[in-house]
């Protein structure tokens, strides 16, 4: 949504009621308490999804003299939901009706409904994946094989930037390059997942998130997989997901309609023309001759990113509540609390929906850290001194020492970790840049890749690799990763000329690398644009005139359920529910009894 209306509702007779003591508040009655409702729709998942929220769902309205044909009135705020779905523009009819506290002769006044129409404004994808391929938010492909730390995505109208880190990924032969990590600013929130500060295959990635102003985080964590689909949800409905890897991070950022037209980065304009996505940060668009230079354009120097420097705080405007306001049921179930008030106004922010097929736990209060801590561990770092994080319970009782050893059990099956990886030593590197020792201090960790006196040279490989691998045995590999992997039979249909794209790119992948390993490392990928794919046309998707597509349900149950559990697990809600002996997100891991 772009912005919220102020409506006003009238009464126009005059309210006749008992007055005790002249207290005018007897004189009121409350509208809407429960009764407040607008068109509303089920998702394919089965969830009711509303096309505007409300302010409030139960507002009390207030005698007054009649004046102007008005003999009493209220007000309260309409916003259309941000819901990432390609459903055409739309109308919503809001209505209401007395409450049950309203005086006998007033429960069968209606006032009268208005409609409010949502319009369908894009909304966008970009994708950095494996070594990396980017497709920007407008579908322009490239590759970006230089290390150090760039700017992804920023947005020109409102405080949203995100900032991507490269290290060198262990290609055999030639220089190539891979996520390590990912930080993203949306107002006083800074989020971070970050395996750079270690060395590769070795690390784990560290999720961080501090409010600038103390105002509490309003960004949610949600992990999928244990620990391998790490998303970031900021209030906006912007997205960053994590597909989490031994080498690295393959990374995928969603853009809200209103900033359509309004980016930069190395994601591109969002603007529908991949022609001007290579443009700079001063405004330059830059030809696919110049690809070097447009990426450069958008490094970052040493110690000015997200990763190392907090930006300081902001005053943000006021953020306003919503709910859907249901006929049956009140306001939605996040904020269905009982209240004295009668202007019952909102807790919740149902302006944007989150659904989404894969899983996930909220694990936002384990990762949260005030900017105090942050800074300590900035001077900390100085003295190669490193604390250790601590996981946050939102409860405590008898079982609480039970229930930390549970959760270090748990924890051990996830790639995230507790425990902060080896810093990469400085003293390996010689700075460039002029940076002195207190500079490099200043910094979180030192992070080699951002001293590189010279760009990386581009790679040239060629078929057959040094090993032998022939351009039709990667395309048999990739194919058979892809291609015929749970995922990519399912979603064949939804993916459409994706599925194909993801073969080409392994194959890229197994080029580059000379390594058969990294056949199935863009499956997440698959998962990803499957489920895009799914929601985008999701009111479509659910006509009984489309036969020659996957039933929906196997494609939820496939996403819900890698490999529908390899056999050895029961597919649920929740995902895969294993049988004894066996572990895993997919139940692909035998337990071996003991002797």
């Amino acid at each position: 949504s772009l912005g919220f209306v102020e409506k006003m509702i009238q009464i126009s007779h005059q309210l006749i009621c008992l007055r005790l003591k002249d207290d005018i508040s007897k004189c009121s009655f409350s509208i809407f308490r429960q009764k407040f409702c607008q068109h509303q729709k089920k998702n394919f998942l089965g969830h009711m999804v509303s096309n505007v929220v409300l302010s409030a769902c139960q507002v009390e309205i207030q005698p007054k003299t009649c004046s102007q044909g008005s003999c009493g009135s209220t007000r309260f705020f309409v916003t259309a939901v941000t819901d990432f779905t390609r459903d055409g523009n739309r109308h919503s009819l809001v209505s209401a009706l007395p409450g049950p506290g309203a005086p006998r002769l007033w429960r069968s006044y209606l006032p009268t409904s208005f409609k409010v129409r949502v319009q369908d404004i894009p909304t966008s994808m970009c994708h950095s994946l494996t070594d990396p391929h980017v497709i920007s938010f407008d579908g322009r492909r490239y590759e970006n094989h230089q290390t150090g730390t760039f700017v992804l995505y920023r947005s020109l109208v409102r405080q949203f930037e995100v900032h991507s880190r490269q290290w060198d990924c262990g290609s055999r032969h030639y220089s190539v390059a891979c996520n390590c990590g990912v930080a993203a600013k949306e107002g006083n929130d800074v989020a971070t997942i970050d395996m750079c500060n270690g060395q590769l295959k070795e690390t784990r990635p560290q999720i961080s998130l501090k409010n600038l102003n103390e105002e509490g985080s309003r960004v949610r964590v949600l992990e999928s997989q244990q620990g391998k689909k790490v998303t970031f949800v900021f209030p906006s409905g912007a997205f960053i997901r994590a597909d989490v890897h031994d080498w690295g991070l393959s990374l995928s950022v969603r853009a809200p309609s209103v900033d359509f037209g309004k980016t930069q980065g190395l994601c591109g304009t969002f603007d529908h023309n991949g022609n001007n996505d290579f443009q700079g940060s001063d405004g330059t668009i830059y030809g696919p001759d110049d690809l070097h230079r447009f990426i450069e354009d958008w490094r970052i120097a040493p110690g000015e990113s997200l990763f190392d420097k907090i930006p300081p705080g902001t005053i943000q405007e006021f953020r306003r509540p919503f709910c859907q306001c249901q006929r049956d049921h009140g306001a939605s179930q996040h904020a269905s609390r009982e209240t004295t008030n009668p202007h019952s106004d909102c807790v919740a922010f149902d302006n944007v929906d989150y659904t989404s097929v894969f899983p996930s736990l909220d694990t936002t209060v384990e990762y949260i850290r005030s900017p105090e801590e942050d800074e300590n561990i900035l001077n900390m770092s100085a003295f190669g001194v490193h604390p250790q994080p601590l996981w946050l319970h939102s409860q405590s009782n008898q079982n609480d020492n039970r229930d930390l050893e549970l959760a270090g059990e748990f924890r051990e099956d996830f790639l995230l970790t507790v425990d902060k990886p080896k810093q990469r030593d400085s003293l390996d590197f010689r700075p460039i840049f002029g940076l002195t020792q207190v500079d490099l201090e200043s910094f979180a960790y030192f992070f080699p890749e951002d001293h590189q006196v010279e760009p990386r040279p581009l790679p040239q490989p060629q078929w057959p690799t040094p090993s032998g691998t022939t351009s039709s045995k990667a395309l048999e590999l990739c194919h058979m990763a892809l291609a015929n992997c749970t995922v990519g039979k399912v979603c064949k249909e939804l993916l459409g000329p994706h599925l194909d794209e993801a073969v080409a790119l392994c194959m890229i992948d197994l080029q580059l690398k000379d390594d058969p390993s990294w056949d199935d490392a863009l499956q997440p990928y698959l998962e990803n644009e499957c489920e895009r794919r799914l929601f985008e046309n999701r009111t479509y998707r659910s006509m009984d005139s489309i036969n020659s597509l996957s039933a929906p349900v196997e494609v939820i149950m496939a996403l819900r359920c890698p490999n529908f559990c390899n056999g050895n697990g029961e597919c649920t809600e929740w995902g895969c529910k294993c049988y004894p002996n066996y572990s895993n997100h997919d139940c692909s891991l035998a337990i071996s009894k003991y002797l």
